[in-house]
């Protein structure tokens, strides 16, 4: 049987590839290291994220980089689609590589920067510049080469300490917040995003510099609370990537496949002492 709380008290231009690569922009890391408000919903709990799709225009490379429009500017431009219960949640997404001999995915490691770009040793005719379309992100059929998603979901930590999570890569620019305070607000996951800025991890890209190894953020959270949890990932042109990772207390790193940590529960606005502000004040009882 689940755990219930004791409660004493009611509470743009086109960039080539290889810039990418040798050119990819600079991200600052917010390392947070205190506990954050956590949640008990008690309606039916279901595997996995909710990702919601959203409108970008193609070679917009300016409006992922305010900090506003990650955190819940987004959700102003046309929602044009959504998945659930999803639990690998990184991004892989590579452009098709049209050629002389047919259409083939292009690997990004065979990326040639003489000459334009080739790929498995074969010229590709196609543009980076124009938008694609497929199902690779998630299932959804839409524009990977130009889109912005928001992931949401309840973590639920195994054990009681910090957890760092990292973005090994980022393409184009990603936010992770994790809390009741900065993700979403308890048992309110579908409703609009609050407007915090104060992420775990800040992956927004400037495009100048270069990209450190890792960026990643820490939270304090209580084993058997739920920490709402997003992510909001926007990519403006040709290849996307977004790699997740979270190191538990104990050492062990989880990378981009969450399942058994990561949750959903349909919206519950009126359940009672759904937000827990200070767990370790909060008794549990089986």
């Amino acid at each position: 049987m689940r755990r219930i709380p004791i409660f004493c008290s009611t509470l743009t231009m086109p960039t080539p590839y290889y810039c990418i690569f040798l050119a990819v922009l600079t991200f600052v890391a917010n390392i947070v290291s205190a506990s954050t408000t956590a949640c008990l919903p008690t309606n039916e709990r279901k595997n996995g994220m909710n990702i919601n799709f959203y409108q970008h225009s193609l070679k917009d490379s300016s409006t992922y980089s305010n900090a506003v429009y990650m955190a819940s500017g987004y959700a102003n431009k046309v929602q044009i689609g959504s998945v659930s219960g999803q639990t690998d949640i990184s991004i892989n997404y590579n452009i098709p590589c049209v050629s002389s001999s047919g259409t083939f995915a292009c690997p990004q490691g065979d990326v040639s920067t003489k000459r334009g770009w080739s790929c498995q040793h074969k010229a590709c005719s196609n543009s980076q510049g124009v938008a694609y379309w497929s199902s690779d992100l998630f299932g959804f059929y839409t524009t990977p080469t130009n889109v912005t998603l928001e992931m949401t979901g309840y973590f639920l930590p195994p054990q009681t300490g910090t957890y760092t999570f990292s973005f090994a890569t980022v393409d184009d620019s990603a936010v992770l917040s994790v809390g009741g305070d900065v993700a979403f607000e308890c048992c309110a996951q579908e409703q609009p995003p609050i407007t915090s800025t104060n992420f775990t991890i800040n992956g927004i890209k400037p495009w100048q510099g270069s990209l450190p190894p890792n960026i990643e953020g820490s939270v304090y959270m209580y084993a058997d609370y739920y920490y709402p949890m997003k992510a909001v990932y926007s990519n403006a042109v040709s290849w996307g990537t977004l790699s997740i990772s979270v190191t538990l207390p104990d050492g062990t790193t989880v990378s981009d496949d969450f399942e058994g940590y990561v949750y959903t529960f349909d919206n519950n606005l009126d359940q009672p002492n759904c937000t827990v502000p200070d767990p370790q004040t909060i008794p549990l009882q089986e």
